[in-house]
Order: structure tokens, then C-alpha cells, then sequence
């Protein structure tokens, strides 16, 4: 957790103690965390994507549609 790259598409916890997992978790500088080996792909609804050098914006669910959209004020 210490390292600093430029780089953060995901990062790994791994414990018996899920509580203290979930608490590692949110440290790390990355897009996405998966703990005790969850994969991305058994949780389609979960926004996939990177930060610093490791891509931008999100996709899957509706973070991933966010990034396709613009919003225009119309005013009368």
C-alpha cells in the first residue's frame, strides 16, 4: 500500500478477517478492489476502470454510461 506508481487500474486484499479487508481496501489509489479473489467478471454490475496512467473513466453499470453522456442545461 506504501508503493507509489502512476499507475492504478486494481489492487488485491487477501484475508481471514473480511471486516479488516474492507478496511485495507478503500487505501490503495486504484479503480477497483477485489478482496479474497473476486473477479470482475462475476460482478458485471460493479464500474470497471483505472486511475492515473491506468486508463480514464468507467465502464459497466451506470458510472459507464456517465462516461458516454453530456448533460445540456435548457433554459426558457
Amino acid at each position: 500500500i506504501a508503493a507509489v506508481c502512476g499507475y492504478g487500474l486494481s489492487a488485491e486484499v487477501w484475508s481471514d478477517d473480511v471486516e479488516r479487508a474492507r478496511a485495507v481496501a478503500g487505501r490503495p489509489d486504484v479503480g477497483q478492489v477485489k478482496i479474497n479473489g473476486v473477479r470482475t467478471r462475476n460482478r458485471p454490475t460493479v464500474p470497471f476502470g483505472g486511475v492515473k496512467n491506468s486508463g480514464s473513466g468507467r465502464e459497466l453499470a451506470h458510472l459507464g454510461n456517465e462516461e458516454f453522456t453530456d448533460v445540456t442545461a435548457v433554459m426558457s
